[in-house]
Formats: structure tokens, C-alpha cells, sequence
């Protein structure tokens, strides 16, 4: 890997920054003057630094050499997320778009993945692959992440304003979090960069509604906060949970009574609720696939059980040790191509944070100047009580699961730690700039203690990044140095050390990104060398045309992905890798089929593989054909055509889609058989909660052990539409092998009909006595209620801000006029 990209960049960072500031064309030094207005010339030296920087950076994926799609730990953006977006492409162009996707998995809501599906940036993707072909999705990627970049240091240049009137401090912040760790890392994972990108533009709006709650500024923080939760209720949480806290502190910090801090909070508070009204068709679609669909919430131990564990847990003094270390960057640890070397985390999932590597020297500064600034002991209190919300996220587990919905102890918020710092940082260096120079003192602490903290990164530190470390431990000197000699000799010297302390941030994200396994052209399906693709889809197409019923279809031998070539192929299956995979599908898995989940059985992959081929269970998820490169020796498997290097196999155990019973049990009575006990049921009852089905609906079951039925054809109309056609001799049970997620409907011949919840995760009803069609529908659970809260949203924003805004305004003017006559 050649770092020559990132030294040319750097250095260009450098003379953009001496031109800025020695030219004339907006007054010399105009870097260092204090403006409290953002003027272009700001803004022009701001976008220039971002654009060189981002040349340097990602000049290899922006030139193709290389696409920004993972295959290292970071392998989500593989399994997961190229095959999601492929097939979105691919249903639009062909016109077969639906909002339930039938070949992820045993089927899946495309709102159970919507932070993927409603990522905004990703519209460039989406619109170039539908206007060309799904083949140019690798190529697009890039540009969603590099969009996300420049959008996050404009906007951090608005926020700075509010708290900092140099110029040269507001660009060093935005260049900071526009380079931060969190979205140089999670930003790989495409949506989960747009985090940073929110939280700052809550922040901004937040702060313009304090400023003046005018009707547009008030609307604006509505907007904001709709596009928040319809763009991804999940980070979405975490964003307004981030913002609340911060508005409370803000309010609090400003106010000067509890009567004005009222006054302050209630058009936030507002706004953000006819916000959250407004994104109700959304909102509450996915709330639901959240809370009653999703593994990740449904499932586990109780919400109390949770937040009392989590209290009383605490990080380990090595993990509060990597969550230092990862303060200044993300590559003093490891790299992403190699195991991390703490066992209690991952490269990803620990501490991400990447406030450069003067973070803890800016921050020993700051807290001088909160020592010797002149706020009230109020306002000294908020912000002590600020660094210790920080420092509580980092070593207790609390605020970390809360922000995370307590379905993962994880730091996935961590992006708010890096916004707090570079606004810490955007502070601290405006003061210093500014005149207020710099407590030698302080300095010594902050560079004694930047160096312990990377002498204990070497310590626990892989070979491959000591390099990175020495570097580190250079720049936290010369930061230390520039800033003395900027505060005591020539203010020249503050502008190499904002150029340092960028480096820092600069180099750590190149390391981040480049440093990587990423695929290339010859791995994309439409450039691939492998015989075999060409032979798979040969083999699909003959199954295509010589069986017009509906089945799955399994393939032992992955081609593009580990688990998720389904979506690439565009064949139904059953093995995919789902981070959101159905509870109701887990627990299934768990009762009947535990070696399709790794994990000892809690995990997102789902795999029907050759190695745990079980053909009872097969047949019962529908799998009819088996596609295998080569041939395979498993029973009931019988070989059909060879073409090239693949087999095509039946398996002969295949009964139909659908599954008809005679009756059913309840799931309590099956939890003390064997495993081998509740697969022998599958094919005579279905294991239903009897205390959610009707009663009428348990009789008319009676005991039809002698009763026979046939399902006469299963049709796929298009994607979440299917018709069945079943003759029975009396009353039985029809059970469905597809997630039977929020949202899917029922009729018989025409008239509405309930479902039930079948052997914990699919869709069950009652068959009606003779020949009758069956359709299930899919239409997303919730939309109409929330329909109904985005009329009150947008009714309650105009009645607010057309009939009630005077009544706030009017009060904190005579809030201050009577605290001024107690005066």
C-alpha cells in the first residue's frame, strides 16, 4: 500500500491553510480573527481541505482500483448490504419491486432492514443502478460515503459557530469530525455513518430554535427529526437520545430561571414531537417489525433484567485502557485485516471515537479554561456533568445498551462521544487562538499523558500498527510545541500545529479505510472469471422452465457471498446472513433445525449448507432443488442434469410448500421433548400459543386424525402475494414456511381471515372443509395508524407555529424582564 496519496494530500492541507492564511483577498490572518459569521471565504478554505483530503484518502476506490466493500472483519458490506441493494436494483429495473422480500432468508419486510432500504445517500446508488444496471452499485458506493464526509463538515462549521468566533478553530473541528474514527469505520457500513450526519444537524437546528424560535427554524427541527427516524428508527433512537440530552444541558446552560429553561425547552420539545408524528407511517411500520418481529428486541431477558444488569456492569480497565487508546484513533490497536487483540470486543464493535491524536492534550486545556472561565457554578456543573455522561458511556454499560435499544452491549453510539470532542476541541483551540493562550502546565500533563496512553497501546498493541504508534507519539510532541511557540512567539506556529493535529485524524482514516481486504472488478458477477456463475445460472433457468410450481431452491457451493447468493441469483432460498433475523424464525431454528445457526444457536446466520443438509427439514422450509458444484452423496437427493461444473439434485422428500395438519399443541407441551421428538411433529401438528388463537378457532380443529386434504397448487403471483389452492375433507391446519412478520393478511375466497402464528415463526390458518383459495398478502403493519399520526403532526407544527409561537416568544421576554426587576 502507498501512503504517496495521503503525504501529497497532507502537505496540500498545509498550503491550502498558509495561502488561507497570508493571502489578502479576505484581510491577512483572517484564519486567526475572531468573526462570528461564517463568510465564504471560510467555507471555500473548509471545502478544499475536505476535497484534497478525501482525494488522499479514497483516491484508490475513486479511481476503481479498488471498491469500498469489505471482505475483512468489515465483511457486512459483502454478505449483507451489496446483496441487498443488488436486489433492489435488480426488482425495480424489472419491475418486481415489492416491500417484502421472499429471497432473503425464509422471507423478510424490507422495513425490517430499513436503515438500509430509506439511507437516504444511498438514492445515488439506487438511481444509477436503476438508470444503468445493478452492475454499477460497487462503483456508487464510494460516492454515498465521500457525499456523507463533505456533509458533515459544513454542517460542523455551522454548529461551531455557537461556540467558537475563530475561523481557524471552527475549519480544524469540522475537519476533525468529518474524518472521525466512528464514520471512518461504521461509514464502511454505509448507513451507519449517517449517524454523525444527523446528530450534527440535530445539534444545529437545536441550536438555531434556542437562537430564535421562529416558525421556519421550528419546522426546520421538525423536519430534522422526521427525516432522523424515518432514515432508520434504530440509529434514529440513538441520534434523539443524544439530542434530548444535549437540549436539556443547552436549556439548562442558557437559561436563567426554571421558569425561562421551560420557556427554551418547549418549542424543542414541540417540534420534535410533531417531528416524530410527521414519520409515523414509517415509525410505526418499523417499531413494530422491531418489537414484535426482530430478534434483536423481541427476545431475550426483560427490559428490567436488562437495564439492572446493565448498571451494575462495568468495562474491564483494559477496555476502559482501548477506549482511551481510541480517543486518538482507531488504528493504534490493530488493523482491520487481523484478529483485535482484546477478546472482550472487536475492531468494530468497541470504543470508536478518532478525535485525533491531540485529543487529550485539547482536553486537559479545556478543562483550564472551564476552571478559569467566567460561567456561573451552574454552568460549571452542566458541563462537569457533560464530561461525566461521557466518561460513564465509555466505562458503565448503561447509557451504551440504552442508546442501543438493550438489544446488544455494544459502543455503536459512540458517535456522540466523537461530536463532544470535536466540539471540546473546536472550544478549546478557539480560546486558544483567541488570545487566552495556553497553561504550560497543562500542556506537560496532556503530552505526559497522550504519551502513556500510546505507550500502553504498544503494550497491548499487533506488530502490524507499531509504526503508527511512533508516528502518533511525533505528532502529540509537535502539537505540544506549535501550540507553546503559537501562544508565546509567532501565532504562524498554531497554524502547523491545526495542520498536525488534522494530520492525525487525516492519516488514521486512511489507515482505517485502505489498509484492508476490499473487493475488486474480477469479483463482481458481472466481470467474474469463475465457470461455475454461468453454470448456476444455467441451472436455474432449467428449473425455471421445467417446474412452474412454487419451492426454494438451495446452493452448497457460495459463488459471490457466504450465505446470501439468493439475492445476487434472485432465486428463493433459505441460508442468508440477517443481523435482524425474525425472533419467531430463531426459535423455530432453536426447536427444530439448531445447526443452521452458528453460535450455539443465537445468531444471524442461517445456513442449509451440505454440512448440516437435514432432508426432513428441507422439505419442510420448501427446498425442492439443490444446486452443488460437483456431486454430493446425501440421502434423498436425487441428481437431475449436470451442467458444466454444478449438479442439480431433487430432494425427493419434497412434499409441497405448504403443510397440512390434523391438529395442533400447544408450545408449552413440546419444550421438554427431544430434539428428534419435535422434528417427528412436524408432519402431524402444528405448534401454535393456544392462548392467542380463538377459541372457536381450537374447537372446529376437533379431532380430525382421519380426515385427509391436498393442496392443489401454491402460486407466487409476484413478491408477498401468494394463492393456494387446498381441497380438505373437513376442518385442518395449513402451515406456511415464511416468516410470519407484522403485516401479512389473509382470504378465503375473497374474505378477510386470521392467521396464526405456527411452529414459532410462520404463517398458520385454519383450512375451511372443501376446495378453497387462500391468498396471503403482504402489507405493512402500522401504515394506517401512522397516516393518521402524520395528520396530527403536521396539523398540531401549523397550529403551533401560526397560532401559539408569540405565546413563547412573549414569555421569555417577560421571563427576563421580571428577573431583571428581582435584580
Amino acid at each position: 500500500m502507498s501512503y504517496i496519496p495521503l503525504l501529497l494530500s497532507l502537505l496540500a492541507v498545509l498550503a491550502i491553510l498558509f495561502f488561507a492564511y497570508s493571502s489578502d483577498m479576505h484581510g491577512e490572518g483572517f484564519l486567526l480573527k475572531p468573526s462570528p459569521c461564517i463568510s465564504r471565504y471560510e467555507l471555500v478554505v473548509l471545502v478544499a481541505c475536505l476535497v484534497v483530503a478525501v482525494i488522499g484518502i479514497y483516491g484508490s476506490f475513486l479511481t476503481f482500483n479498488s471498491f469500498y466493500i469489505y471482505s475483512d472483519i468489515g465483511s457486512d458490506t459483502l454478505q449483507q448490504y451489496f446483496p441487498f441493494y443488488y436486489d433492489l436494483i435488480r426488482d425495480i429495473r424489472e419491475g418486481t419491486f415489492s416491500l417484502w422480500v421472499s429471497n432473503y432468508g425464509l422471507g423478510a419486510s424490507r422495513f425490517l432492514v430499513q436503515s438500509w432500504f430509506l439511507d437516504p445517500f444511498n438514492l445515488i446508488t439506487v438511481i444509477a443502478g436503476v438508470l444503468f444496471s445493478e452492475d454499477i452499485l460497487p462503483y456508487c458506493l464510494i460516492y454515498c460515503q465521500v457525499a456523507k464526509i463533505l456533509a458533515c463538515g459544513l454542517v460542523f462549521n455551522c454548529l461551531a459557530k455557537y461556540y467558537s468566533q475563530i475561523p481557524l478553530a471552527r475549519i480544524a473541528g469540522g475537519l476533525i469530525y468529518s474524518f472521525n474514527g466512528f464514520l471512518m469505520l461504521w461509514g464502511s457500513h454505509y448507513w451507519f455513518g449517517n449517524a454523525c450526519l444527523l446528530s450534527v444537524l440535530l445539534l444545529l437546528v437545536v441550536e438555531k430554535v434556542l437562537e430564535k424560535p421562529s416558525g421556519l427554524r421550528v419546522a426546520s427541527l421538525t423536519a430534522v427529526t422526521a427525516i432522523i427516524i424515518c432514515t432508520s428508527v434504530y440509529t434514529g433512537f440513538m441520534v434523539l437520545l443524544f439530542g434530548l440530552i444535549y437540549a436539556l444541558i443547552r436549556c439548562a446552560f442558557l437559561s436563567e430561571g426554571i421558569a425561562h429553561f421551560f420557556i427554551k425547552l418547549a418549542p424543542l420539545a414541540i417540534s420534535v414531537v410533531c417531528g416524530c408524528l410527521i414519520s409515523g407511517p414509517i415509525f410505526f411500520t418499523v417499531a413494530q417489525l422491531l418489537l414484535f418481529d426482530s430478534s434483536r428486541i423481541s427476545s431475550g431477558p426483560s427490559l428490567l433484567e436488562k437495564i439492572t444488569t446493565a448498571l451494575s456492569s462495568f468495562a474491564s480497565l483494559k477496555m476502559v485502557l482501548v477506549s482511551l487508546i481510541r480517543l486518538m484513533g482507531n488504528s493504534y490497536i490493530s488493523l482491520g485485516t487481523e484478529p483485535f487483540p482484546i477478546a472482550e470486543t472487536n475492531y468494530y464493535e468497541c470504543v470508536q471515537v478518532g478525535c485525533s491524536i491531540a485529543f487529550v492534550i485539547l482536553f486537559v486545556q479545556f478543562i483550564y479554561f472551564l476552571i478559569n472561565e467566567k460561567w456561573s457554578n451552574k454552568q460549571k456543573l452542566l458541563i462537569v456533568l457533560s464530561i461525566a455522561l461521557c466518561v460513564l458511556f465509555l466505562v458503565n454499560d448503561f447509557l451504551p445498551e440504552l442508546a442501543n435499544i438493550f438489544a446488544a452491549n455494544s459502543r455503536r453510539a459512540s458517535f456522540c462521544i466523537a461530536l463532544m470532542g470535536s466540539i471540546m476541541i473546536t472550544y478549546t483551540l478557539g480560546k486558544i487562538f483567541d488570545g487566552a493562550g495556553v497553561s504550560n502546565k497543562g500542556l506537560m500533563i496532556g503530552l505526559a499523558a497522550s504519551l502513556a496512553i500510546l505507550y500502553s497501546a504498544y503494550r497491548i498493541a499487533t506488530q502490524s500498527v507499531y509504526l503508527y504508534i511512533l508516528v502518533g507519539a511525533l505528532g502529540v510532541i509537535g502539537v505540544a510545541s506549535f501550540l507553546y511557540f503559537g501562544s508565546n512567539r509567532s501565532k504562524h506556529a498554531f497554524i502547523v500545529a491545526v495542520w498536525i493535529i488534522v494530520c492525525s485524524s487525516l492519516a488514521d482514516g486512511y489507515v482505517t479505510s485502505n489498509i484492508r481486504s476490499t473487493l475488486h472488478a474480477s469479483d463482481l458477477p458481472s466481470n467474474s472469471q469463475n465457470s461455475s456463475i454461468a453454470d448456476v445460472k444455467d441451472a436455474l433457468e432449467y428449473v425455471r422452465n421445467y417446474d412452474s410450481d412454487y419451492y426454494r431452491i438451495e446452493k452448497f457451493s457460495p459463488n459471490y457471498t457466504w450465505m446470501s447468493d439468493s439475492m445476487i441469483y434472485g432465486y428463493d432460498g433459505v441460508s442468508a446472513y440477517n443481523t435482524s433475523l425474525q425472533g419467531g424464525v430463531i426459535e423455530f431454528y432453536q426447536s427444530f433445525f439448531p445447526e443452521a445457526l452458528s453460535n450455539e444457536g443465537v445468531s444471524a446466520y442461517q445456513s442449509l449448507s451440505e454440512d448440516n443438509y437435514n432432508p426432513s427439514v428441507a422439505s419442510y422450509l420448501g427446498v425442492k432443488y439443490i444446486i452443488s458444484e460437483g456431486e454430493v452423496d446425501l440421502p434423498g437427493l436425487k441428481p437431475v442434469a449436470s451442467f458444466g461444473s454444478v449438479t442439480l439434485y431433487q430432494n425427493e422428500s419434497f412434499d409441497g410448500f405448504v403443510h397440512l395438519v390434523s391438529s395442533i399443541v400447544d408450545k408449552d407441551d413440546v419444550v421438554a421433548l427431544s430434539l428428534d421428538q419435535r422434528r417427528d411433529l412436524l408432519s402431524e401438528v402444528a405448534v401454535v400459543d393456544e392462548s392467542k388463537i380463538y377459541s372457536s378457532f381450537i374447537a372446529d380443529m376437533g379431532d380430525n386424525s382421519a380426515c385427509s386434504g391436498m393442496i392443489n397448487s401454491v402460486t407466487k403471483n409476484n413478491e408477498g402475494t401468494y394463492s393456494i389452492e387446498i381441497t380438505s375433507s373437513s376442518n385442518m391446519f395449513a402451515v406456511v414456511p415464511i416468516a410470519n412478520s407484522p403485516g401479512w393478511n389473509l382470504t378465503v375466497d375473497g374474505v378477510d381471515s386470521e392467521i396464526a402464528n405456527a411452529n414459532y415463526g410462520f404463517i398458520g390458518f385454519e383450512v375451511i372443509k372443501g376446495s378453497h383459495r387462500y391468498t396471503l398478502s403482504y402489507e405493512p403493519a402500522g401504515v394506517k395508524s401512522g397516516c393518521i399520526a402524520f395528520v396530527l403532526g403536521c396539523v398540531g407544527l401549523i397550529f403551533y407555529t401560526i397560532n401559539l409561537q408569540h405565546v413563547f416568544l412573549k414569555g421569555a421576554s417577560d421571563c427576563k424582564k421580571c428577573l431583571r426587576e428581582c435584580e
